[in-house]
This record gives C-alpha cells, sequence and structure tokens, in this order.
C-alpha cells in the first residue's frame, strides 16, 4: 500500500472545492424548489382596501409555501388612469420583467386584472394568473380567460338597502354617494335594478356630481327622514383623489343621518354597516387558489368563484348613535366595537372554573371511596391468598396428572393411527384376493350361461328364469369391478398417507401419456353418444419425470368424473406448456361446481353430487381427486379446479418439466 501523503496545500484545496461543490448543489437545489410570484395592486397603499387585500395574499402565500418570493406592485389607477398611463406602466413592466419568470400572477381589483390580461401574451405568456376583487362580472367577454381563475367581488346593495330600511323604517329618501371609478360604475350598474326594487318604498337620490366640497355641503343638510348609502368616493368630480378613510371621515364630520356601506375599510370608520365585503376574505381565496397552482393543479381545473363571500357587518357605536337595538340585526351578522358585559367576558372562564371545582371535589371524593374500598379489599386480598395458594398447589397436582394422562392418550392415538393404516392395508389386500376369485368365477359363470344358451336356442335365450339369472349375473360383474375400484382407491389412499406408495420414475413423454389416456377412456364415451371426448394436445411437450401409472390414474379420474358430472356435451383434454411446467387441463360441459366446494372438492370423502340440488349425477367414493391430489403434489405440482367459462367445471394440474 502506497502510504504517501499529500501536500497541505493540495488537500486544503481538495476539502474546499468538495465543500464548494456541495454548497452550489445544495444552493440549486433549495432555488429550484421555491417559486415566485407577481402579486399587482388596482390602487396604492394610500387606499386601505389595496392595503388589506394585498397583505391578505400576500400572508396566505407564505404561510402556505414559505419559499415562495411575492413581488409587489401597486399601479395607483385611482389617481392615474389616462390611456397614456397604462402604456407607460406596460413599458415600465416590460423593462423591468423581461426577463423574469413567476410561476403565478394575483391581481386585486378590475384594473389590475384588465392591465395583466391585456398585457399577458406580449410579457407573461403562459403563466396563469388569479383575480381578485373584480366587479366586472362581464370580464370572460372582454378577455381571453384560458389559464385563469379567481374571484369576483359583487357587492350586494339589495341587501344592504334592505337592512338599512328595516333598521330606519321611518326613512323615506335614500341618498347614494358613488363615483366614476372602475368600480363606481360596476355598483351605479346594480344599483339601476335596486332603485326599481325598493322604488315603492322609498326614493334614491344620486350624489355622484360633486367635488369634495360640494358633497360636505349637501350632507350636512339632509332630512331626518333619510338615510346615506355610501358606494365609492375615490375621486371627485374634478378628479381628486381620496383615500376611502379620508372621504369617510369627511362625510361623518358634517353628517347627521346613518350612512351605509359594503366595504370592511369603511366598518369602524363610520359607517353603521350593511352586508360587507371582506378584502380580507378576498385575498385568502385568491391567495389559496395561488398556492394550489404552485403545488402542480392548473387554473383552469380551479373554478372562479362568482358569488362573493359576503357577511351582515354592523358598528355598535354607530347602532347606538341613531337609536337602532341589536335586535335589527340578523343572527348572522357581526356586530364590532360592543363592549363586553362581565359575564359576555368572563362566562367561558366562570364556567370552566366552575366545572373544575366540580370536578375536583369529585375526584376528592372518589378518592376517600377508593382509600376506603381498597383498604377493605387489601384485607380481603391477603385472605384470598393465604386460600388461593393451597388451591394453586392442589391444581397444580391435577394439572401434572393431567399432562400425563394427555401425554398417555397421545401415545395410544399414533399407535391406533398405525393400527388402522395397518389394518386398511391389511384389509384391502386380504379383500383383493377373494373378489379377484368373485370376479373370475362369476365372469366363467356368465361365459357358460350363455354358450349353453347359445348351444341349446341360438341367438334367444328363452329358457325360464335364464334371463334374469345372466342379469343378476351381469350386477355381480359391474359391482364387483366397482368393489374392486373402491379397494384400490383405500389402498392407495392409506399407501399415500403412510408413505409407502411405489413409485417408479422414468421420463415421460406428455403428449404419449395424454393420447393414451384418450384412447383407454374412449370406451365409456362410446356407451353414451350425447358426451363426446376431444383432445388439444401440444405437439411439442418437454419431458417429465414421474410415474407413467400413476399419471395416468388422475388422468383416468378426472376424465371419468368429468363423464360422470356431463349428462350432455363434451369433455376436452387440453395439454400445454407453462413457465417450465407442463399444465394437464380437463373441462367439461356439465353440472359444474359451486363456488363453495371450489376449495375443498379434493378432500376425501368429498361428495360434490350432495351439494347440487334435483341432481342425478351417481355418486362415487370420494377418494379419486383426493388421490390424484396426493400423486399431483408427490411430484411437487398444483391441482385446482374452477368454472369453465363456456358451462361445466375445469380441473387442472401442473407437473414441472424434467431437467435437461
Amino acid at each position: 500500500m502506497n502510504n504517501t501523503l499529500l501536500p497541505p496545500t493540495v488537500g486544503s484545496l481538495a476539502i474546499g472545492i468538495a465543500i464548494f461543490a456541495f454548497w452550489l448543489h445544495a444552493v440549486q437545489a433549495f432555488g429550484s424548489a421555491c417559486q415566485s410570484v407577481l402579486l399587482v395592486n388596482s390602487y396604492s397603499t394610500r387606499f386601505q382596501w389595496s392595503v388589506d387585500i394585498s397583505r391578505s395574499v400576500f400572508d396566505t402565500i407564505t404561510n402556505g409555501n414559505g419559499c415562495t418570493e411575492v413581488v409587489t406592485e401597486y399601479l395607483d389607477t385611482k389617481r392615474h388612469s389616462s390611456p397614456e398611463y397604462y402604456q407607460s406602466v406596460a413599458r415600465m413592466f416590460a423593462r423591468k420583467y423581461d426577463d423574469e419568470h413567476f410561476d403565478a400572477i394575483v391581481t386585486t381589483d378590475d384594473n389590475a386584472a384588465k392591465f395583466v390580461l391585456g398585457i399577458r401574451n406580449s410579457l407573461f405568456s403562459g403563466v396563469p394568473v388569479v383575480f381578485c376583487g373584480v366587479n366586472d362580472l362581464n370580464l370572460d367577454r372582454k378577455f381571453d380567460l384560458a389559464n385563469t381563475t379567481g374571484v369576483f367581488e359583487q357587492s350586494d346593495i339589495s341587501k344592504t338597502v334592505a337592512i338599512a330600511i328595516t333598521q330606519n323604517p321611518a326613512v323615506r329618501t335614500i341618498y347614494v354617494i358613488n363615483d366614476y371609478t372602475a368600480s363606481g360604475e360596476a355598483n351605479q350598474i346594480q344599483l339601476h335594478t335596486v332603485m326599481k326594487q325598493f322604488r315603492s318604498k322609498v326614493d334614491f337620490v344620486m350624489l355622484r356630481d360633486f367635488n369634495m366640497k360640494e358633497l360636505l355641503e349637501r350632507l350636512a343638510t339632509l332630512p331626518k327622514d333619510s338615510i346615506v348609502l355610501l358606494l365609492s368616493f375615490a375621486r371627485d368630480k374634478s378628479g381628486q383623489a381620496f383615500p376611502f378613510r379620508e372621504s369617510m371621515a369627511n362625510f361623518r364630520s358634517v353628517c347627521e343621518r346613518p350612512v351605509y356601506g359594503m366595504w370592511d375599510f369603511f366598518l369602524g370608520h363610520g359607517i353603521v354597516g350593511g352586508m360587507i365585503t371582506s378584502a380580507r376574505i378576498q385575498g385568502q381565496k385568491a391567495g389559496k387558489m395561488a398556492l394550489r397552482i404552485l403545488g402542480g393543479e392548473s387554473a383552469d381545473s380551479i373554478p372562479m368563484v362568482r358569488n362573493s363571500p359576503n357577511r351582515f357587518m354592523f358598528d355598535y357605536r354607530e347602532l347606538k348613535r341613531f337609536g337602532i337595538s341589536d335586535s335589527l340585526v340578523p343572527g348572522s351578522g357581526i356586530i364590532v366595537h360592543k363592549p363586553e358585559l362581565f359575564w359576555e367576558k368572563y362566562f367561558n372562564l366562570v364556567l370552566v372554573t366552575a366545572i373544575v371545582f366540580v370536578v375536583l371535589c369529585g375526584l376528592v371524593l372518589v378518592l376517600a371511596v377508593t382509600i376506603i374500598a381498597r383498604r377493605r379489599a387489601e384485607m380481603e386480598l391477603n385472605h384470598m391468598n393465604s386460600t388461593l395458594e393451597g388451591i394453586v398447589h392442589e391444581r397444580t397436582e391435577e394439572l401434572r396428572q393431567r399432562s400425563l394422562e394427555l401425554e398417555g392418550a397421545n401415545a395410544r392415538l399414533q399407535k391406533m393411527d398405525e393400527l388402522k393404516t395397518s389394518l386398511m392395508n391389511t384389509v384391502s389386500h386380504d379383500l383383493r384376493t377373494p373378489l379377484t376369485s368373485i370376479l373370475g368365477f362369476a365372469l366363467l359363470i356368465r361365459k357358460d350361461l350363455q354358450r349353453f344358451c347359445m348351444g341349446s336356442h341360438g341367438e334367444s335365450c328363452e329358457l325360464p328364469g335364464m334371463q334374469r339369472v345372466l342379469s343378476n349375473v351381469g350386477i355381480i360383474v359391474k359391482e364387483g369391478d366397482r368393489l374392486s375400484r373402491l379397494i384400490n382407491d383405500f389402498l392407495d389412499m392409506s399407501r399415500l398417507e403412510a408413505g409407502h406408495m411405489p413409485w417408479d420414475d422414468r421420463v415421460i413423454d406428455p403428449v404419449k401419456l395424454a393420447a393414451d389416456a384418450i384412447e383407454a377412456s374412449s370406451g365409456a364415451f362410446e356407451e353414451n353418444v350425447n358426451v363426446q371426448l376431444f383432445a388439444d394436445i401440444s405437439e411439442t411437450l418437454p419431458p417429465v419425470m414421474a410415474d407413467y401409472d400413476r399419471l395416468r390414474q388422475v388422468l383416468a379420474n378426472l376424465i371419468a368424473n368429468a363423464h360422470r358430472f356431463t349428462q350432455q356435451g363434451s369433455v376436452t383434454l387440453k395439454v400445454r406448456e407453462q413457465d417450465g411446467y407442463v399444465l394437464f387441463s380437463i373441462s367439461d360441459t356439465g353440472v359444474g361446481i359451486p363456488d363453495s366446494d371450489l376449495g375443498n372438492v379434493f378432500d376425501k370423502f368429498h361428495q360434490v353430487s350432495d351439494t347440487l340440488q334435483n341432481s342425478a349425477v351417481p355418486k362415487g367414493s370420494g377418494m379419486g381427486l383426493a388421490i390424484s391430489k396426493g400423486i399431483v403434489e408427490h411430484y411437487k405440482g398444483r391441482i385446482w379446479a374452477d368454472h369453465n367459462p363456456g358451462g361445466g367445471a375445469v380441473v387442472m394440474f401442473t407437473i414441472p418439466a424434467a431437467q435437461t
């Protein structure tokens, strides 16, 4: 090994390069995760609405994704709204943001939305836009709103007028303050409908074509049967701009009548209240939409909010100033600046204190009762312990004796099982010898009787009772064959269970095996012309290593079962190669197998026909499928049953292909 060290300067340089590479990778990774949003406001910070809605959008986005940068612009269109001004702002945006990418743009109020939508294709192509505070419900008719969503600001003048009339039943005239800004024009359109709705109850007088001085002079002389509806007054007739709160302060200084409005920046500064539109809620909803876009959703998939989220809100001080009862505030309404009574202010605290006191008293009582009960229980427990020790000793001795008895019983059961297996083997062997003799003599008797009849009377045997004798001999032969098969099944089952089944394994050609099985089973199908036997065997199949006779036995059992349960139709043997195995499939068009029997048809002595109502299917020994399963599983194969898609049942099994 070479232990030569690098010079100190070279080592330091290598460490420095590694640290710089790690830092650069971290910065790039952090930077790629952060996103950027452009927030464009219609007005300036002189207007509280702009401040509130902008702050709400900013807080919602940054709290939802702290890595997002929010770049804010104020267009100040309450003071500047000429076409030349908008053109200059567009040029400034082009110079300022030509090389900057934004992941989303959020606009507040109509002017900012229309400005951004107008320049988006040239400067912000492909950037999704979220608007809020927009009064123009026909925005989609004026601009392409693809990749755009947002929240419309639809003030509810109708509900505000209705609650104002309810709270001031003597009112005869409503004086309406409104300007010619974009918001004012939208308000004016809605007002025309409201005026028609309430024209039978009150008169409406427009205070629109005034400068601030003229408007204040008019407000100072309003009659007692009137109220004021403040819609918007951001700019007077002369074009001078006024912040909302400054306008409200001027109006309140001279007006002695209740003033109603629809925006939260007026509430608490002189209006009684109304159906209030909230800048905070507008900004929150737009901010949440922007977060969904930053999270990967498309703007088109986020529905626009057309029903503005407004609420009834009132100023307690103004209600009391004009003698308006709290009971005239709708149940869902909010009253701000309402002084809290002692019980209202501290009710929760008193309630919690009382509950805690009651709970503590209850705990003390429970603890006292528990201590007494515990002492009594300890005394009883000591007495029980002494008694239980003796009982445990007795039970332990009893359990030991029972354990010894169970061990002996288990040994006897094992011995009995061995005797059962030995008995089955012995009985099966002992029964086969006399049964073979019975079958042999029965066949000889039938042959001699037939020759005797043929010799005496030609082809027809008419000796009295001879036909019955021949029939009975035939029954003896048939039942003897059946009994022989049954004994063979018992013998095979006992050998399989005992592990004494002889196996003569050799290389077998599955094609020949299947062909021999078809040939051996064809006789049964010739007797029943209503059922046909078909074969579908691949010409080239890999050989298998198994006992030829045992696999023939499996195929014979399965084909015989299929024939026995099929009254009309066909039985098909199909052989294929599948993933290193040879797959044998025997399907029929018979009565099929119920779902409840599919899992246990291969159990010993299970009779499928027992579950088939009104079935004429003959019963077998119930061991053929169990023996087949034992043979298949001996060769590491698998056997299962299923429904045949064409009706009936299908039984399949696999045998591993021989290793070449």
